[in-house]
Order: C-alpha cells, then structure tokens, then sequence
C-alpha cells in the first residue's frame, strides 16, 4: 500500500468481537489468577477475550485449599464468570 497527498487512500480492516472473562475469589483473597497457564492477576480479573476456552487456575492462599482448576468457555459479546471458592481451613 503506498500513501499520497491529496489521494484517498482506503484500508479495509478485520475486526473480531471478544467476549469478556470475568474471574472473582469468594471469599476475596489475593489468590493469583492463571488463564492457560499465564498468570493475569492478583485477587480476581476482568478482561476482554477472543471468543474461545480457557483453563482458569488458582494460586495457594495461606490457610485454604486451592480450588479445583476450570474450563471456562468465552463468547463473542457475553461475559463469562469463573468463580473460585476458597473455604478457610483452620
């Protein structure tokens, strides 16, 4: 493609509609967020996706047990949540 002055120049663009993952720790704890193995953030995290699946995990938290990893499944324009259920231990 080459620009000029005074000539219009047309791009024709290819965009893709996310969806949204929206992860929370119940309770809040700063447990720290891992999507397919890519740490994101501390204490939970919302993020536009490509529509697609996802493996969410989550990190050790001093006096409880770590939840179970889950698929979450993203769709163009919908937000899918994930919660991790942290129950303090003793």
């Amino acid at each position: 493609m080459s620009i000029a002055a005074g000539v219009t120049t047309t791009v024709e663009g290819v965009f893709s509609v996310h969806g949204w993952l929206r992860i929370l720790t119940d309770p809040a704890v700063p447990s720290t967020i891992y999507v397919n193995g890519v740490p994101r953030n501390d204490w939970g995290m919302w993020q536009s996706m490509l529509p697609g699946t996802y493996l969410v995990a989550f990190g050790a938290v001093p006096g409880y047990p770590t939840p179970e990893a889950q698929i979450a499944v993203v769709t163009a324009g919908q937000t899918s949540v994930v919660t991790g259920s942290f129950r303090h231990v003793p």
